[in-house]
């Protein structure tokens, strides 16, 4: 019978405040898309306090289209993918 020994999570490191991602994501948004009002306020309204990220957000600006964005968290995801891996496979070994 398989049995769950443990679970493992790992989140980005880099956390950006609320308050931050109000003042930085105007100047990202207005003239970008004819929603950006719509964003900020949705933005506004998301009752998040804190995000983590897988760039600093000034490079999360300077990434180009949602494409190149996507492929930037894939190769960070991986690398959490194997955090996790490898801390599963530290607790597997002080289970034995």
């Amino acid at each position: 019978m398989t049995r769950v020994l443990s679970a493992s999570v790992a989140f980005p490191t880099r956390e950006i405040s609320q308050s931050a991602m109000e003042r930085e994501m105007p100047r990202w948004l207005l003239g970008r898309t004819p929603h950006a009002e719509k964003v900020l306020r949705i933005l506004g309204r998301s009752g998040v306090e804190t995000r983590r990220m897988v760039v600093p957000l000034a490079e999360l600006f300077r990434l180009g289209e949602l494409g190149e964005r996507n492929r930037s968290y894939i190769r960070h995801a991986k690398e959490l993918a194997l955090d996790v891996a490898r801390a599963e496979a530290s607790a597997e070994r002080e289970l034995r």
